[in-house]
């Protein structure tokens, strides 16, 4: 049935009505027979593009995303669809699965895990969820704390209650983790201006200037001149 399903599909002469319904017919082949969810899968994806509403897609999917194997390819579907429907909670979790199916060795796929963080931020501050918002803002920048756009979100969020302990937090606890010296130089050196001027903390700013001196000691003496 498969294989009569595919030759329909990609005859020339089909119309595109009856082309998306033997879409529909092999994804449910595939789906509830077969159980070759990563073919049924691609399938939805050409449906949803013609029927974007899809009820027995998106059931199908909404399935699928709690399978490890094919949470991500269900995922990436589901979000759009949960974002045109306003379901915030289910878009804010499509998008939290796509987020931790990027590694973070590949360049590429951390700056998307990051976008997909900021994603998720954001949606939480358009609901006033702002410690949701500043948590996740704070995982994307223990994942790339390289990344100034992060620190700038952070930094606005806590200015504007003035919790500036709990960015001083954040930072303290970035520099547990971190052991590249061009961050530890930097974010060292930002956190002990926060000890100075928000917390009135000199003898923490005095340690922290201390940290970041070192750092770029090391990084001095790593340059070949």
């Amino acid at each position: 049935l498969v294989v009569t399903l595919e030759q329909f599909i990609n005859h020339s002469e089909v119309d595109e009505a009856k082309r998306l319904e033997a879409h529909k017919q092999l994804g449910d082949v595939l789906f509830t027979h077969l159980e070759r969810y990563e073919e049924a899968i691609e399938v939805f994806a050409t449906i949803l593009q013609a029927d974007e509403n899809n009820a027995e897609v998106i059931t199908h999917l909404e399935t699928l995303v709690q399978f490890e194997d094919y949470r991500g390819g269900a995922a990436r579907l589901l979000c759009p669809y949960y974002e045109q429907m306003g379901q915030v909670e289910h878009q804010i979790y499509t998008l939290q699965v796509l987020a931790e199916q990027q590694s973070t060795d590949s360049e590429e796929e951390l700056q998307e895990k990051v976008a997909y963080l900021h994603q998720i931020a954001k949606l939480y501050l358009n609901a006033s969820a702002f410690q949701e918002a500043y948590d996740t803002y704070q995982q994307a920048f223990f994942v790339a704390p390289r990344s100034e756009e992060t620190l700038q979100a952070l930094t606005e969020l806590v200015s504007a209650s003035e919790s500036w302990d709990v960015l001083i937090q954040t930072y303290e606890t970035l520099l547990t983790q971190v052991f590249d010296e061009d961050v530890v130089a930097n974010r060292s050196r930002e956190l002990g201006l926060l000890y100075w001027q928000k917390s009135q903390n000199i003898e923490s700013a005095t340690a922290t200037f201390e940290k970041a001196k070192t750092a770029y000691e090391v990084l001095l003496g790593s340059i070949d001149f």
